[in-house]
């Protein structure tokens, strides 16, 4: 799904810094603030939080292991997951 299929609000909470991110209208904007209108929330370390967004680390596994607390909607964060494509294999990438 691209970043302009839907409106979303998530806040990502990194150790004491508050993330508003919004997606729609085929933007994605990001401001160190807290997002009071978030749908969805994303709390960990910065690890745990690219392990999700970009190494295939499925946000309820990451929430098991203690490593992520989610929460709010589950259909918001999965549109906030999806503007996030995992990378492409290097072979894969040299390709195109």
């Amino acid at each position: 799904m691209a970043a302009g299929e839907a409106q979303t609000a998530v806040e990502l909470r990194i150790g004491d810094q508050r993330f508003a991110v919004r997606i729609g209208g085929g933007r994605l904007d990001v401001a160190r603030a807290e997002a009071p209108d978030a749908e969805a929330t994303l709390e960990g370390e910065p690890g745990a939080l690219a392990q999700v967004l970009w190494h295939g680390l499925a946000p309820d596994d990451a929430a098991a292991a203690g490593r992520l607390v989610v929460g709010g909607s589950r259909p918001a964060l999965e549109r906030f997951l999806a503007a996030f494509p995992p990378p492409l294999p290097a072979d894969a990438a040299a390709t195109r």
